[in-house]
């Protein structure tokens, strides 16, 4: 037999199995409803392997879940068969919510993933607390860490990479409050060791709101937390320079503190100290305008 044949056969055996136990459970729906529309045991199970390229990571150990979900609504789909049972799947009765994963999944395929991260939240935060919070012995409540890299769970994983990689969306979002609930609710629910971009843009979305005083507080908290970095910074000057209306007091104590460091900041800071420069210019504060148009042009000498 060769090695193309015995890997389909380990597939079907890999999926009877998992239609057996019902673990997952999604696949084992997938199965009854083959059966419904005509299809036979031997057959339905064909279309599950042929369908589902997951299904040979995980043979070799790699399983990705909501990847194999996707797949396996791909298959209903083009079968013609309604997910009706599945997506009626209650979060309590599976190890993870995967419908819900798969739908901030397609979300961001579709580049629509801030709308749907923030329907799907609330599932995936019930996940996070009853599954990953864990009472220390001084009655402390101990949160997952934000870092895809510090999870085994795949689910865990996908929720950090969605909203990692969500950071544009967010900004771009035309409901920037509901944004800016969510982001804070997800610094609530986790514990975070490491810069994220996610701590940094939110500053923008704060700023989008109105909710001033919420970004500067945040800001205080984390640039406390990580003294060392830029991005919090220039991402907290950007917000500061695009507030309307400007509130130039507390812009120009910030800036004072940016020129009194010159050499301190890298060549991504160039659009920040171009609209600074700008800002003094608007007021005919030359000596500043000139402070400013240096640095940037000291800056993007990194770039060339």
């Amino acid at each position: 037999m060769n090695e193309k044949k015995a890997d389909r056969k380990a597939m079907i055996r890999l999926v009877t199995d998992q239609i057996q136990k019902k673990d997952p459970p999604f696949v084992a729906e997938a199965f009854e409803m083959l059966k419904e529309k005509g299809i036979g045991k031997a057959q339905a199970k064909e279309k599950i392997v042929d369908s589902c390229d997951a299904l040979e990571g995980m043979l070799n150990g790699m399983n990705d879940l909501i990847a194999y979900q996707i797949q396996i609504a791909d298959m209903l789909e083009a079968e013609g068969i309604e997910e009706s049972s599945a997506n009626n799947l209650d979060a309590a009765d599976t190890r993870f919510p995967y419908m819900s994963l798969s739908r901030v999944y397609r979300a961001l395929e579709d580049g629509e993933g801030a709308a749907g991260l923030l329907l799907e939240w609330p599932v995936l935060k019930e996940y996070i607390q009853t599954h990953y919070e864990r009472v220390q012995p001084d009655g402390c409540i101990a949160k997952p860490v934000y870092s895809p890299v510090s999870f085994n769970d795949h689910g865990m994983e996908t929720i950090c990479e969605a909203l990692e990689d969500d950071g544009m969306e967010c900004l771009n979002s035309n409901e920037p409050e509901k944004m800016a609930s969510l982001m804070q609710d997800v610094v609530n629910t986790f514990e975070f060791k490491d810069e994220s971009c996610y701590l940094y843009d939110t500053l923008e979305v704060f700023t989008k709101a109105g909710m001033y005083r919420e970004r500067d507080e945040w800001y205080a908290v984390w640039h406390q937390r990580f003294p060392d970095c830029q991005n919090i910074v220039n991402s907290y000057g950007c917000a500061l320079l695009n507030q309307k209306p400007l509130d130039f007091a507390k812009t120009d104590v910030f800036l004072d503190e940016i020129a009194a460091h010159p050499d301190g900041w890298d060549e991504d800071w160039e659009y920040m100290l171009d609209e600074a420069a700008d800002m003094y210019h608007e007021r005919g504060m030359s000596d500043k305008e000139a402070v400013f148009r240096r640095l940037s042009k000291k800056k993007s000498r990194f770039r060339r």
